[in-house]
C-alpha cells in the first residue's frame, strides 16, 4: 500500500494480539502509529485523524460501523486505507525506522479542550522500556496481565516492555474485575 516512514497509521483494535503486531509491525517500518480511544464517536476520531494526518487505518470488526461512518465522510479525513483486522498481511520485513523518527503519537483525553497529540520517537520509546526494567522486577518466568486499554500510554508502555524483555503478555480485550481476580489469584489445583 506504500505505506512508509514517517506515514502515520491509526489502529482503532480493542486489545489483543491485532493491536501489538500491528503496534510492532507499523513501527518496524518506519511508520507512526496513532492508537485512537475506542470509546470515541466519529465526530471526535474525525478530528483526531485529520490532526494526525493518519493515511490508514486499522481496525477490527467492533469498529467496522464506525469506520464506515467515518469513510463516509469523504475527505474529512486523510484516510487511504481502510483495513479490517483478519485481511491479508503486507510485507513489513524491511526495517528503516531510526532513532529520531516518530514511533508513535498518543492522544490526550481533552479534558482541558480538544485531544493534543503527544509525539514518541523510538528513543523515548527504549528511555521509557529501560526505566521500566530498571524500577520493576520482572523475572524471565513473569506473566503480565494487561487490562487496561492500549490507546493509553500507562498501559501501552509496560506493554512494550515486557515484549522487550522476553516475558509472557497476557492481554484483556477489556477490563472485566473478575476475570481480572481469577488471573491474578488463580484457584488452587485439588
Amino acid at each position: 500500500m506504500g505505506v512508509g516512514q514517517g506515514d502515520r497509521v491509526a489502529l482503532l483494535l480493542m486489545n489483543g494480539a491485532e493491536f501489538v503486531e500491528s503496534f510492532y509491525a507499523i513501527a518496524k517500518i518506519g511508520a507512526v502509529n496513532v492508537p485512537l480511544n475506542w470509546r470515541l464517536v466519529a465526530d471526535e476520531l474525525e478530528f483526531i485523524l485529520a490532526d494526525a494526518g493518519a493515511t490508514v487505518l486499522v481496525h477490527s470488526v467492533e469498529f467496522a460501523g464506525i469506520a464506515a461512518e467515518l469513510r463516509s465522510r469523504g475527505d474529512a479525513t486523510a484516510i487511504r486505507h481502510w483495513i479490517q483486522v483478519g485481511g491479508d498481511a503486507a510485507d513489513a520485513s524491511t526495517v528503516v525506522a531510526d532513532y529520531d523518527d516518530l514511533m508513535f503519537i498518543m492522544y490526550t483525553s481533552g479534558t482541558t479542550g480538544l485531544p493534543k497529540g503527544v509525539m514518541h520517537t523510538h528513543d523515548t520509546v527504549m528511555w521509557a522500556m529501560h526505566t521500566v526494567a530498571a524500577t520493576t522486577d520482572f523475572r524471565v518466568d513473569d506473566r503480565f496481565l494487561n487490562s487496561l486499554p492500549l490507546f493509553h500510554v500507562a498501559a501501552l508502555t509496560p506493554c512494550l516492555s515486557v515484549v522487550y524483555r522476553g516475558l509472557t503478555l497476557v492481554v484483556m480485550r477489556a477490563f472485566d474485575p473478575k476475570r481480572e481476580l481469577r488471573e491474578r489469584f488463580p484457584e488452587p489445583a485439588d
